[in-house]
């Protein structure tokens, strides 16, 4: 993908000067971006279906325990066990969902 085109020194003086700058991004460089994106997700929710905590969709309710998780957010849905159920398997449907969309259901790359 050519960075350079777009974010380069002399083509910011261009941009400042009002000259036009065109490049175009050959589409098997978009075509492979989407394909590590769609492998990162998958992989991701793959690995995560292997832990217990995922399976039995207690992983959000895992997850409000960290020290960064907002108090005022871990008190409201702390007693919540259905909605944490659900979150956590939204969770899951949206990672091993999202190659499934991108590639079938998605605007294709030409």
């Amino acid at each position: 993908m050519p960075l350079g085109s777009g974010l380069s020194i002399d083509n910011i003086i261009k941009k400042r000067q009002g000259k036009e700058i065109s490049f175009e991004v050959p589409g098997w460089a978009i075509h492979m971006a989407h394909l590590q994106i769609c492998w990162i997700y998958f992989s991701t929710g793959f690995h995560k279906i292997l832990t217990e905590q995922w399976r039995d969709g207690a992983a959000v309710y895992y997850s409000l325990f960290y020290e960064i998780t907002n108090p005022a957010l871990f008190e409201l849905l702390v007693n919540q066990k259905l909605l944490l159920g659900l979150l956590t398997y939204l969770t899951l449907i949206l990672e091993l969902g999202f190659p499934v969309y991108m590639y079938f259901l998605g605007k294709k790359v030409r």
